[in-house]
């Protein structure tokens, strides 16, 4: 681990330690949750990040590699490190995140309530298709359709992801 590594996770981690926050897509003013919002923005449009419009420095691509360009670590692990740190308590700290929230849902800004609700209510919420609304108004253009149904079940479960 690097001094770059820890001092991200440091400062990134400040709301869930001062108690503003539960999680790092509401943890303001950082920049893991503008990373959170570039992903997220990513999967609703299905493309790559752009190149410019962040002025964060990017993650290297492959583990450990980096040139001076990038980060000299990639997104997976800097995600894993703010998470596995996020979710110790500490006693001289008001804040953690909770054990019970999903790694992988709160990373990518996913309700973790609506996508358990999803999960067992799959066929009832959507029927032949299920992500962001986005996508499902695009399938049903795409096959001549006036309506697709899990609109609103897929606003709900991407309410975060959707800033």
């Amino acid at each position: 681990m690097t001094i770059t590594e820890l001092t991200m996770a440091y400062v990134d981690l400040n709301p869930v330690r001062a108690g503003m926050t539960t999680t790092l897509i509401d943890s303001d003013f950082t920049s893991i949750q503008q990373r959170l919002v570039e992903i997220a923005r990513e999967q609703r449009h299905n493309s790559p990040p752009p190149t410019t419009s962040s002025a964060l420095l990017p993650f290297a691509r492959t583990l450990r590699a980096a040139d001076g360009s990038a980060l000299p670590f990639n997104l997976q692990e800097y995600l894993d490190l703010i998470d596995i740190g996020g979710r110790v308590a500490r006693r001289d700290k008001r804040g953690a995140i909770p054990e019970h929230t999903p790694r992988l849902l709160s990373a990518l800004g996913l309700a973790p309530d609506e996508w358990f609700k999803t999960v067992s209510q799959l066929q009832a919420r959507f029927e032949l298709f299920i992500g962001a609304p986005h996508r499902l108004r695009h399938i049903a253009q795409q096959r001549g359709w006036c309506w697709v149904r899990g609109l609103a079940a897929g606003k709900r479960l991407y309410a975060k992801a959707n800033p």
